[in-house]
């Protein structure tokens, strides 16, 4: 079963560039069937591909999951790590790694397929734990120039504000 997901987009000035954040959500169901998983990672480089063609683009994989108190029962929705500082934790699947369009597909479904392990590791002393998975999130990171053609064929430029965003899906 294959499907829509969903990407959400940010972007930010920074002296004479551009940094462009794209937040890929796999959802669960389609995580869970490793061939929805590979078809949503053949969309994801092909969007990276088409939307980036000669910047250099940094992936990481994270998370969005749901946490569970282990003393109140109270649970919350969490993405990305839920360590304090900024710390990689749990949820930090991979650090940010270069895309190579070639290898992307094979290496990220082989890393992204003990994730509920991966997130279930306790290392930090917290009441909260992790209950159940959300979404993979494909976490990119992209220095563009400011007239490059991802800014304006998404939306992205916002003259009125130091940072757009914008919510697009993918099938």
């Amino acid at each position: 079963m294959h499907g829509r997901f969903r990407v959400d987009a940010t972007c930010g000035a920074v002296d004479s560039k551009y940094i462009v954040i794209y937040n890929i959500s796999i959802p669960k169901h389609m995580v869970d069937i490793d061939a929805s998983r590979r078809a949503a990672l053949e969309t994801s480089k092909r969007l990276l591909e088409e939307d980036f063609p000669t910047a250099e683009v940094y992936v990481s994989l994270t998370a969005s999951y749901h946490l569970r108190n282990s003393e109140t029962g109270a649970t919350k929705y969490w993405s990305g790590s839920f360590w304090g500082k900024l710390n990689s934790g749990p949820a930090e699947i991979t650090p940010f790694l270069r895309f190579v369009p070639e290898t992307f597909v094979a290496t990220t479904f082989r890393l992204s397929t003990n994730i509920e392990e991966v997130l279930s590791w306790g290392g930090l002393e917290t009441d909260w734990k992790f209950e159940s998975l959300e979404a993979l999130v494909l976490n990119v990171n992209v220095k563009v120039n400011a007239n490059d053609a991802v800014l304006t064929d998404r939306g992205l430029l916002d003259t009125r504000k130091s940072r757009s965003r914008k919510i697009f899906y993918l099938d």
